[in-house]
């Protein structure tokens, strides 16, 4: 079943910023709706002529975030040394490189050399998305998804900034997890790349209760869209089963086409850590940003619309696969809409489309 949202806040003149289809969060009440407070003016004149700091801002979510709040009148500054095993390309950079100010390295170097006394927020957005090389070199996923952003923590400790922090984390961080995942849910991390994104948010936590830290953490389901990275491993479900389709007119699909995956299109992801800067400080600091849940066999036909003509294979779960799959479980984002209004709003059909017709016109910069 799908909530469609009042355009009006009951017992208010407060427009709805949005009427979005929002599923699998349970019944709301009008007491819920009435908690919704935000809109999207109040959301956007937040960050105007405000000093914004995104490490990992060249790479696939930060780089939209990045345009985003250059387009609305932040002063930006990306750092990115380009890690070869993240996803950050100055491609993605490309519309807003005049805007924004580019510095080309480790975010732990920054920090030292720079502080972050000048910033009013920083979106943290580094992170290694390939599951397997955590197994193989648990040095290389500790330095980029945790280290990183221990530096970042210990550094607004240190000078008691009032700086609100948000950092992204993972679904994966509960592993296999219920069917409808809440925050409260325990995390039980099947890879190596999940416990070190659950350890950086318990730093933010200790951090954040010794020092009065303002943080928020946001756990992403399966995100795609434009500027996901193409190349080498990692790439994650949508962007495989893409860059196959297009590379050779074939996908490997393990297990059956009724699997369901829990997918939310990248702009969506930006929108909610836009929304997630209005959240006050407070003592539940941790968000789900769940997308919709849909058959794999659904999004192969809206990949068909656009590639007709497809093969799909299907095979037995490699071993090593199967181990840390999460199977058919869903994030629950119902606390962040109660907090914001924000639900994912983009179809599944308009993504992957907008998606396809990106990388056949920028091909060459991503594989």
């Amino acid at each position: 079943m799908a909530f469609y949202l009042p355009r009006e806040l009951p017992g208010t003149n407060k427009k709805m910023t949005s009427l979005r289809p929002w599923r699998l969060c349970g019944k709301i009440s009008i007491l819920d709706r009435s908690l919704i407070a935000l809109d999207l003016s109040s959301v956007e004149s937040l960050y105007r002529n405000k000093a914004i700091l995104i490490p990992g801002g060249a790479g696939f979510i930060g780089s939209r975030l990045a345009k985003r709040l250059s387009d609305l009148g932040a002063a930006v500054t990306v750092v990115d040394p380009l890690d070869p095993y993240c996803g950050g390309n100055l491609f993605n950079l490309r519309s807003c490189r005049r805007h924004i100010h580019l510095v080309r390295e480790k975010i732990e170097m920054f920090v030292q050399k720079n502080g972050l006394k000048e910033f009013s927020f920083i979106f943290n957005c580094v992170g290694l998305s390939d599951h397997n090389l955590g197994f193989v070199r648990p040095d290389i996923d500790y330095r980029i998804n945790c280290q990183s952003g221990i530096a970042l923590v210990q550094k607004l400790a240190e000078g008691r900034l009032p700086i609100k922090i948000l950092t992204i984390g993972s679904r994966s961080q509960y592993g296999k997890g219920p069917l409808n995942i809440v925050e409260s849910d325990s995390q039980q991390p099947l890879d190596i790349q999940s416990v070190h994104k659950a350890i950086l948010e318990h730093y933010h936590d200790a951090y954040g209760k010794l020092f009065g830290l303002d943080f928020l953490y946001f756990r992403l389901t399966n995100t795609y869209g434009p500027g996901q990275r193409m190349r080498g491993s990692g790439i994650g479900f949508v962007g495989e089963i893409i860059r196959d389709s297009l590379d050779k007119g074939e996908v490997t699909i393990y297990g059956s086409l009724d699997r369901v995956k829990d997918i939310v299109y990248v702009d969506d992801v930006v929108e909610a850590l836009l929304y997630g800067g209005m959240i006050k400080k407070n003592s539940n600091p941790v968000f789900n940003v769940g997308g919709r849940p849909h058959q794999v066999g659904e999004l192969i036909e809206c990949i068909q619309k656009k590639i007709p003509g497809i093969n799909v294979k299907f095979q037995s779960f490699p071993e090593h696969i199967k181990k840390i799959d999460a199977g058919d479980a869903v994030l629950n984002s119902k606390k962040l809409f109660l907090e914001t209004g924000w639900s994912p709003g983009t179809s599944l059909e308009e993504g992957i489309s907008r998606m396809i017709d990106y990388y056949r016109a920028h091909r060459r910069h991503y594989w």
